[in-house]
C-alpha cells in the first residue's frame, strides 16, 4: 500500500504477543519501514532484530539532539530505547513498536506525521510459551509478566487485536487497520 505521507503504526503490547514479529512481516508483505529504535540494551541473543544496539559506554558520544531529533524515549531495567524523526520522515508508513508512555511522548513530539496506535493483545499463556522459545530465563519471564501486567492494563489505542493468533493472520489484521485508518482520514 503506497501512502503519500508519513504514518507511525505503532504496535503496543505485552512482552510476548508478537509486536517484532509483526512489524518484520508488515515490512515484508507490504514493504512498510520498521523503524528500530535504538537501545542500550544488549540483545538478548544473536542476530537479535527490531534495535539498534548501542553500547552503553557510547552513550556519551551518540550525536543525537534529544529535544529536536529524538520522538520517543524511555527506559526498562536500567536501559533506554528511542527512536528519532529521521527514521520515519519521507518513509510512507512505518511500523513501531513501543512502550505506552512513548506513544504519550509520540504524540506530543510529532505534529508531520499521523499516528496510528494498534494494541496487540494475547493470554498469559500464549505469552510465557513465546517468551520460552524466543530463549528468555524463566527468571526474566516471571519478572517480565508481572511488569507488563501493569504497564499493560490500559492501552489507549485505535484499534485492539487478538494476537493469539498465527503471525500471518496478526499481521493481516494489522494491515486492516492502517488500511481503514487511511480510508477514514480521506
Amino acid at each position: 500500500m503506497q501512502c503519500n505521507k508519513d504514518i507511525i503504526v505503532c504496535l503496543v503490547g505485552p512482552s510476548g504477543v508478537g509486536k517484532t514479529t509483526v512489524a518484520f512481516d508488515l515490512e515484508k508483505k507490504y514493504e512498510y519501514n520498521v523503524i528500530k529504535s535504538f537501545t542500550t540494551r544488549p540483545p538478548r541473543y544473536l542476530g537479535e532484530e527490531g534495535h539498534t544496539f548501542v553500547e552503553k559506554s557510547c552513550w556519551e558520544d551518540i550525536e543525537v539532539d534529544f529535544d529536536a531529533d529524538v520522538i520517543a524515549y524511555s527506559e526498562y531495567n536500567g536501559h533506554c530505547y528511542w527512536a528519532t524523526r529521521e527514521q520515519y520522515r519521507g518513509k510512507g508508513i512505518s511500523i513501531y513498536v513501543i512502550d505506552v508512555p512513548g506513544v504519550e511522548m509520540l504524540r506530543k513530539s510529532v505534529k508531520d506525521a499521523e499516528i496510528i496506535v494498534i494494541a496487540l493483545w494475547a493470554d498469559e499463556e500464549t505469552r510465557f510459551h513465546r517468551l520460552v522459545k524466543r530463549g528468555d530465563s524463566l527468571d526474566a519471564i516471571e519478572d517480565r509478566l508481572l511488569f507488563d501486567d501493569d504497564a499493560f492494563a490500559i492501552i489507549p489505542s485505535d484499534y485492539t487485536i487478538d494476537a493469539n493468533k498465527d503471525v500471518d493472520i496478526v499481521a493481516k489484521r494489522v494491515n486492516k487497520c492502517i488500511f481503514m485508518s487511511l480510508n477514514q482520514t480521506k
